[in-house]
């Protein structure tokens, strides 16, 4: 489910509301069961969404651990005995690429939702104008247990 499919759904929470308001809507019933489907379904985007931005987090925080284990075992399969100063040498490494390893899985995670948002953010500013009708009447509203 991507970032699109959650604004759609959010859309459509917002047109549901604003005909509940209005009091177009005879079935009331209907509509909140409408209203239910659509945050159920909305609920749902979000949590795959966090599920899978926390597998790759955990995934790209993984990948210094795979570098270190990778090291030794091409170090062992050329024929090499790790000694102590090998393996000192090997950590030193590792704690010298950790910075970096933790800066890049969060750079994906970020640079990923930062197109995902330019996307959205183009998409709205090439949209066609909305016309906006300010002369409604205004009668229709009612107020209940108002002091004016």
């Amino acid at each position: 489910m991507s970032c699109r499919q959650q604004c759609e759904l959010r859309g459509m929470i917002g047109q549901l509301n604003n005909r509940r308001r209005q009091g177009q809507s005879v079935r009331q019933a209907s509509l909140c069961l409408r209203m239910r489907e659509i945050r159920e379904r909305e609920i749902a985007v979000i949590r795959k969404y966090d599920y899978l931005r926390a597998n790759n987090m955990v995934v790209l925080s993984l990948a210094q651990t795979f570098m270190v284990a990778m090291c030794f075992f091409v170090y062992v399969y050329q024929g090499n005995t790790i000694d102590v100063p090998t393996a000192f040498t090997l950590l030193a490494f590792a704690n010298v690429c950790r910075m970096p390893f933790g800066i890049f899985s969060n750079a994906v995670v970020f640079a990923s939702e930062a197109i995902a948002s330019m996307q959205r953010i183009s998409k709205f500013l090439a949209a066609d104008e909305i016309e906006i009708n300010l002369n409604q009447d205004l009668r229709k509203a009612m107020c209940a247990n108002a002091h004016l």
